[in-house]
């Protein structure tokens, strides 16, 4: 009977790869330039949108963390001590939000309003008054980005042009054929960077191991929309390491947009479950690593 400890789960995540994509999809300057940074999108965003310095975003998201009460909230803010020990380092802020932090607000706002959400529904998705909603979303898009209706421009331009028809840097093509209107268009903007994401996953990720199956002990278990999970015996880590560093190959091809080329980072995890997953950095990955990582089940 096979122990339970004879396999384990290795996760290729590219759930960053569509803010990455929008960036050079809609060729947006500030977004390029925090993707091809090393700080987070998440602080930065709330930094323009409050007009406050990144660290101060971050000090205050340590204090707030994921807090959703406004009460609870402005007592924590209240906290915010100087280096001089005074508390007024939020005062110079433009707008900040009630009921989240100031990351959490750039957080939610890179994964909504790049695709011509609404206020009302981002205040309904993340339970926050309209009001609040809708001062966000104009500093998102005239302080923050304010490339981002530019592109949507484009994209309805582009559907007018070309029979409805809108194709990605992999050459797949799609027809809008629905009632010419707002939500034809969020779909609209959303293709390029939702398909280019999957199929990155399927055609580049799923189908090269799927080709080269019989040089991997590795079993794929599950397919979704930007992870691919496999299984891997637990007793040849350098077996792992060499199957890894094929995935990482095959997972970041090299994407063309408006005149960029670039590649879109993969996460990888470990774990022996989906619940409990380890982080391993695939850039340099050795089979050292996950041998360490195996000493401490």
């Amino acid at each position: 009977r096979p122990s339970p400890l004879d396999k384990f789960l290795m996760s290729f995540d590219k759930s960053g790869s569509e803010w990455v994509l929008f960036a050079y999809i809609a060729n947006e300057p500030r977004m390029i330039e925090i993707v091809e940074g090393e700080e987070s999108p998440h602080t930065i965003t709330g930094s323009y949108i409050s007009s406050l310095t990144r660290d101060i975003v971050e000090k205050e998201n340590n204090l707030v963390g994921t807090e959703t009460d406004a009460t609870k909230i402005e007592r924590l803010r209240s906290g915010m001590v100087g280096a001089d020990g005074g508390t007024g380092l939020l005062e110079g802020a433009t707008f900040l939000p009630r009921s989240m932090s100031i990351r959490q607000a750039g957080k939610k706002s890179n994964f909504g309003f790049n695709y011509a959400e609404g206020y009302r529904k981002w205040a309904a998705d993340n339970n926050v008054s309209e009001a609040e909603a809708k001062s966000i979303r104009a500093l998102y898009l005239e302080e923050a980005y304010p490339g981002i209706p530019e592109y949507w421009e484009q994209v309805e331009h582009a559907l007018e042009h070309n029979n409805r028809t809108l194709t990605n840097c992999f050459g797949r093509k799609r027809r809008f054929l629905d009632v010419w209107g707002p939500d034809l268009t969020k779909a609209a903007i959303a293709f390029r960077p939702h398909s280019t994401s999957v199929d990155i996953v399927n055609q580049f990720g799923w189908l090269k191991w799927w080709d080269n199956r019989h040089d991997f002990q590795a079993e794929c278990l599950l397919q979704v929309h930007d992870e691919l999970i496999f299984q891997h015996p637990m007793q040849d880590m350098g077996a792992a390491t060499r199957f890894a560093e094929s995935m990482k190959k095959y997972l970041e091809p090299t994407v063309e947009y408006n005149g960029h080329s670039f590649k879109v980072g993969t996460t990888m995890k470990v774990g022996l479950n989906r619940g409990n997953m380890t982080t391993i950095a695939l850039g340099d990955i050795t089979e050292q690593e996950l041998k360490e990582w195996q000493a401490t089940l």
